[in-house]
């Protein structure tokens, strides 16, 4: 699942990962991803840092704190330079800092988190 604000970019992440086989969601706000994110429990999110209402670090903070999402691994991806805000998501839950824009090996880090995050069928 793709959480950003920006649809544009949000499209560039989602072309960027056409290669990988999965089905990709693409949410561009933070409350309808949160309903989301509860009712689909993707194996990886996406999320942008910097999004208006609710930011990226408060949605992770909660999905964190939520026993029903806590164990879906979130990387976060934002065009954000501050130290800060990669030391606040990390430390929030998050697996991984991904700067934009995006670099070359992007697809290949994702689809190493996704194969080590697929869940078992049931």
């Amino acid at each position: 699942m793709i959480i950003d604000d920006d649809p544009l970019v949000g499209m560039v992440v989602q072309d960027r990962l056409a290669g990988i086989d999965c089905d990709i969601k693409l949410h561009s706000d933070s409350l309808t991803a949160l309903e989301a994110v509860k009712r689909e429990k993707p194996n990886l999110i996406l999320l942008d840092i910097c999004m208006p209402g609710v930011d990226g670090l408060t949605l992770c903070r909660q999905l964190k704190g939520d026993s029903e999402t806590r164990d879906i691994r979130i990387v976060a991806i934002s065009g954000s330079t501050r130290a800060s805000d990669h030391q606040s998501i990390l430390a929030h839950g998050a697996e991984a800092f991904i700067p934009k824009p995006l670099d070359d090996n992007f697809s290949q880090r994702i689809t190493e988190l996704l194969s080590r995050s697929r869940r078992p069928s049931p």
